[in-house]
């Protein structure tokens, strides 16, 4: 097979080293000689070639290989490949609306047309139509998801124009999911969307929700709604992604994977965890009723973008996501990042069973 070098391939030297990509792909190369036959076998992939007619091509260009054997440029070959920066003749079409994240996808080790068709097969179910919603929503889409249930009970509002910026002002007093779906259709005609514009007002509501491959929930009302969805897909062993703010601060996680990691009962992750007692619940509803949480556009924004980056790697079937067992919070006062635990609790009187049965 013929392989050329990726577009998503840069290179530099600093301080005498050679760095090769960027971010936490790049890798750093001391050794001289493997610098001298990587940057050798990169000039020769600029076109596709097989390893062996990069070689050929090597010994006979005007390349200074002092010092550099077979097993220099093995390694070198072997760094590229492993690294995403071989793609094979033809994979990449510029034309293709999905080529630049194609890119992405081989850097973290997927073949784009696989990641595509498993994005093609997902249904997703965005709970919450609104500040992140909306945003989550869109770039599902883009993203080629096949199918998305929108969920959300509200009328655009003019206040609701700050950060949600799939609206427009000739849509107040509509549906958020009527307008969400145009919204949607005029950026990917291939998505199927399913619209429920009901409030879940109980665990019973939740259980009428289609099957889904993943559930983003980005409403926060009523406050034992978490509860219900955690509950729902424990029962359904479908997993789901909390995904949100809280004043200043972005936050997304945990990605719920029930039987693979905990689930939001495992821990105490908000400050008011509320379990089976009626008079609190009660309590809280009177103490809130006025309670309008600040909310601006780019805050909305990173929360919306971590959950997605998660939920995406999550439905193409990426082990490293950095909510598994993790609600992170970036505290945008300072740009630092919080995880907070969420892993396992084998007594979790919802889930502890489920990985219980696992268990040796």
């Amino acid at each position: 097979m013929r392989y050329q070098l990726s577009p998503a391939f840069s290179v530099s030297i600093v301080d005498r080293k050679l760095l090769v990509g960027f971010g936490s792909f790049q890798c750093v190369v001391a050794d001289e000689p493997l610098q001298k036959g990587l940057l050798a076998l990169c000039e020769a992939f600029l076109e596709p070639r097989t390893f062996a007619e990069a070689l050929q091509h090597v010994q006979e260009a005007d390349f200074d290989r002092t010092g550099v054997g077979n097993v220099e440029f093995q390694a070198g070959y072997a760094l590229l490949k492993s690294r995403g920066f071989l793609i094979a003749q033809g994979e990449y079409d510029a034309t293709n609306r999905y080529s630049r994240p194609a890119l992405y996808y081989r850097l973290l080790g997927r073949q784009p047309a696989e990641v595509q068709a498993r994005l093609r097969a997902r249904r997703v179910v965005v709970l919450g139509c609104g500040g992140v919603g909306n945003i989550v929503a869109a770039y599902l889409a883009t993203a080629g998801v096949g199918e998305l249930v929108l969920v959300d009970p509200d009328d655009l509002e003019l206040s609701n124009l700050t950060r949600q910026i799939m609206y427009r002002e000739r849509d107040i007093g509509e549906k958020k999911v009527d307008l969400l779906e145009e919204a949607i259709r005029e950026r990917n005609a291939a998505t199927v969307i399913h619209k429920i514009p009901k409030a879940m007002a109980s665990l019973e509501d939740l259980r009428a929700l289609p099957d889904f491959d993943l559930l983003i929930l980005s409403a926060d009302q009523p406050l034992e709604l978490i509860y219900w969805v955690n509950r729902l897909c424990a029962e359904r062993r479908a997993p789901f992604i909390n995904v949100g703010y809280i004043y200043d601060r972005a936050l997304w996680g945990p990605l719920v994977i029930p039987g693979e990691t905990g689930c939001f009962e495992c821990r105490t992750l908000i400050r008011a965890d509320i379990q089976e007692d009626d008079k609190l619940i009660a309590r809280l509803h009177r103490l809130n009723a006025h309670f309008q949480p600040p909310s601006t556009g780019p805050i909305n924004s990173l929360a919306a973008g971590g959950a997605l980056t998660d939920s995406i790697k999550f439905l193409i079937g990426c082990e490293k996501i950095g909510s598994k067992n993790n609600r992170v919070l970036l505290n945008t006062s300072d740009m630092s990042i919080e995880k907070i635990d969420a892993s396992f609790n084998q007594d979790c009187a919802v889930c502890g069973h489920l990985i219980r049965q696992t268990l040796p």
